[in-house]
């Protein structure tokens, strides 16, 4: 078996102004990037038309290839993969991806910024800019919904060739190399995020490269791709100014019907049913904003929590209603007042303690919510899921997601399960972060 030969290239890029679609489930983007990678023979292979360079400007190879080996930049150009077929060369020899299709996970259509496309080549090394804007998708874990956090994933389409020396695969170093340009302080970093107008929604932190795990369980090497992620989590203050305030408010007004002198039965449960019907339309009203998900989220236990605690105000009513006898002097029967069937003492209890045990819970639960902004440590911190972990979940819902199609056999199957175990395909990520970088967490 012949071994494999890597190509190590360099990536420096910049997500500009990402804004997160979670109902869609894609982020939209603006990335600026600049790939380097070794080639000696570049301005020699564009010569002799086995890289072509279109774009605005001079067409003609020979005064192109001039051109770079002065070190000139070639503003406005990119790499067309065309001329590497015509020299019957492999394509995945011109650039260490797929020039349209740089993620796997890229969703629509791409918008090129040609004009601020460049390419360069000095000390044997060609640099290449590109600039577009894109969608990529973006797989919500809404399990914790609204304490969530999410990646932001651009899953690198790195590309791998075979010829007579043998299998060739490019590569992403996980530090900046020597022989790459080191100009500025951001050619240190691969990925940094620039936000121009605030995501109120969302919580912007420091964004990362995530290197796989390259072998399986069996200890088989696998062609493991790196994904460039955002982190953003929810900011859990707009779930509760927005959503969580209003219902309690609305509600501890029907509570309060406890607390007047004289009520009547039908007064409470006139006060529940308006509450249960308010609770209902926040409900749905969150629901529209996510996608359609078999689970639930946090979200979704709080709204059924308040659901099951206008039951148990109705239910108290009913235990009330069912354990008094209407005063022979009143037309209408008022708490307090009437005669009791089980006992005044009992009723009494039951009427007084029941009120002021629902009021109690209503309100702890709320203050904790509130609480949490301030200390998240009460229930963010605790809820959340590492950002390691939602990046092993994407990588593993890239690989297996479309496992088995309508004309696959149980055996094929089976097969390409063997081959691809679910379970061990893909490790822990390692977060590798660079002590030279320069980026901050963005807030």
């Amino acid at each position: 078996m012949s071994e494999t030969i890597t190509h190590e290239f360099w990536l420096v890029a910049t997500v500009q102004d990402c804004k997160l679609d979670a109902q869609k489930e894609v982020a939209h983007a603006k990335f600026f990037s600049k790939w380097h990678f070794q080639d000696a023979e570049f301005p020699k292979r564009v010569r002799e038309g086995r890289r072509k360079l279109v774009g605005e400007g001079d067409q003609d190879a020979a005064s192109l290839a001039e051109k770079l080996e002065k070190g000139t930049m070639l503003k406005g150009k990119m790499l067309d993969e065309a001329a590497a077929d015509a020299a019957e060369e492999h394509p995945s020899m011109t650039f260490p991806v797929n020039l349209d299709l740089l993620f796997q996970n890229v969703t629509g259509a791409v918008e090129v910024l040609k004009n601020l496309c460049w390419v360069q080549f000095k000390d044997g090394v060609v640099s290449v800019q590109l600039v577009m804007s894109f969608a990529v998708l973006a797989p919500m874990h809404l399990h914790e919904f609204p304490y969530d956090r999410h990646i932001i994933p651009f899953y690198l389409s790195t590309r791998s060739w075979k010829d007579k020396a043998g299998k060739h695969k490019w590569k992403l170093a996980q530090t900046v190399p020597s022989w790459a340009p080191n100009k500025y302080a951001e050619d240190k970093t691969i990925l940094s995020e620039k936000m121009t107008v605030p995501d109120t929604e969302y919580e912007h932190r420091l964004p990362e490269c995530y290197f796989g795990d390259e072998k399986d369980a069996n200890g088989k090497a696998l062609d493991a791709k790196p994904i460039l992620c955002l982190h953003v989590q929810r900011r859990p203050e707009q779930f509760v100014v927005r959503v969580t305030l209003p219902v309690f408010i609305v509600v501890s007004l029907a509570l309060s019907v406890f607390g007047i002198k004289g009520r009547s039965l039908e007064m409470e449960y006139n006060a529940a049913f308006t509450s249960l019907l308010t609770m209902t339309a926040f409900s749905f009203s969150v629901q529209s904003t996510l996608p359609h998900v078999a689970y639930m989220t946090i979200g979704d236990k709080y709204f059924l929590f308040g659901f099951l605690f206008h039951l148990l105000i109705v239910a108290k009513t009913l235990m009330v209603s069912a354990s008094c006898e209407e005063d022979s002097y009143s037309s209408d029967l008022e708490i307090g007042e009437g005669i009791y069937l089980l006992g005044t003492t009992w009723c009494q209890n039951v009427d007084h303690w029941g009120a002021l045990t629902l009021v109690a819970a209503w309100i702890g639960v709320h203050s904790l919510m509130i609480a949490d902004i301030w200390y998240p440590k009460l229930i963010s911190r605790r809820v959340r899921q590492p950002w390691d972990f939602l990046a092993d979940r994407f990588a593993k819902y890239m690989t297996v997601h479309a496992v088995g199609g309508t004309t696959s056999t149980p055996e094929e199957r089976k097969q390409y399960k063997d081959k691809n175990p679910v379970a061990g395909a893909w490790g822990p990520f390692t977060p590798r972060t660079r002590k030279e970088s320069n980026a901050t967490e963005l807030h």
